[in-house]
């Protein structure tokens, strides 16, 4: 599915405002290890990704009529979701023990690295600790991008309410995803799994497209329909990503395949893959899973088990369903948003199933 060219311009703009942002911000004092930390977090920033958070947060602007005539700057405000985005990937890392995160190092790795070659003892230690403070930084750096977005004040401060509240949540979401391993496999069906990555994943896309209306004066019936439609969106959009984890292609997506097996985590196909095999094969899917040395054998093991009982169909059905009750959800309500906009939405919605990436 090729990239809508509004959105590839979008993402442009907001890679050029998130670029100006992030150099008005230096270390506090001149002492050599902040300096490398906000150099770090620079370099982080800055390595790529999708932007989709942020651009919902544009597109729940725009989609609003007469946002045109609000003062603000709705690139630097989007950039409060990408910060925070950006600030539970360094926090996730951490947890799950990786090493690069979009080709580069993760940042823990990357403190780690520079205090071995200061020959500090403990420079793990240390590497996990800069770690913690560097996605700090970046969760008090989107909450500067709204501050400063020029907008009405209260606006901005049910904005960061917003924000403070969905950060919470996503820390809730995080609690499960790290536990789901260690739970009873029957404790944790589809509708468990559903509850974590709304909360892990989904609830930031619903923040996302909420503080755009919300910034445009939109009303709770508007706001109320987006965000609705970005939490099935999002829902779908991580099923795909659960998906991909297992049987996309590794040259697309820049993840090795089997990864999530390895890592032992509860994807919507290991879930439901779990809750269908027999207790033979299921006895050996939890010694394969969690195991960091598993065998490219052992990870074909469980993908052709996937196949066998129909798991990975039956998360593309799910993920399609989602896709059309989020779009369902604009064409009963499309006559209190900007047609345009709307437009943009329904591809936005099939994308999330469709990307190979």
């Amino acid at each position: 599915m090729e990239p809508d060219k509004r959105l590839v311009q979008l993402k442009k703009l907001v890679d050029r405002e998130l670029m100006n942002f992030m150099k008005n911000f230096r270390e506090v004092v001149d002492y050599n290890c902040c300096h490398e930390m906000y150099e770090h977090l620079r370099e982080f920033v800055s390595r790529g990704g999708k932007r989709l958070r942020p651009i919902a947060v544009i597109l729940g602007f725009k989609a609003i009529p007469g946002f045109e005539k609000v003062k603000g700057n709705i690139f630097r405000a989007s950039l409060s979701v990408e910060l925070i985005h950006n600030s539970t990937l360094v926090h996730d890392d951490i947890m799950d023990r990786d090493e690069l995160r979009r080709g580069g190092k993760t940042t823990h790795a990357f403190f780690r690295d520079y205090f071995k070659l200061m020959n500090v003892g403990d420079a793990k230690h240390m590497g996990i600790s800069m770690g913690i403070i560097g996605g700090d930084i970046l969760l008090a750096l989107g909450v500067l991008a709204l501050t400063t977005s020029g907008f009405e004040s209260e606006r901005v401060c049910k904005a960061i309410e917003i924000l403070m509240d969905t950060y919470r949540k996503i820390g809730d979401g995080q609690i499960m995803d790290m536990t789901f391993p260690y739970a009873d496999v029957e404790e944790v069906d589809r509708e468990l799994y559903i509850d974590m990555i709304t909360l892990k994943s989904a609830i930031l896309y619903e923040a996302s497209f909420w503080i755009g209306a919300l910034l445009a004066g939109a009303s709770e019936k508007q706001i109320n329909t987006l965000r609705s439609y970005a939490v099935d969106i999002a829902r779908a959009f991580q099923i795909q990503d659960d998906i991909l984890g297992m049987f996309g292609d590794e040259k697309e997506t820049g993840k090795p395949v089997g990864n999530d097996i390895r890592e032992g985590k509860r994807t919507i196909l290991v879930v439901e893959l779990l809750n269908r095999c027999d207790d033979e094969e299921r006895e050996k899917i939890l010694k394969i899973l969690g195991n960091r040395s598993a065998s490219d054998e052992d990870v074909e093991y469980v993908r052709q088990l996937m196949l066998k009982y129909g798991v990975l169909e039956d998360a593309r059905r799910l993920g399609l369903e989602y896709v059309e009750r989020a779009k369902e959800i604009l064409f009963r309500n499309i006559d209190k948003f900007n047609r345009e906009v709307i437009d943009i939405l329904l591809w936005f919605a099939d994308f999330m199933v469709a990307r190979r990436f």
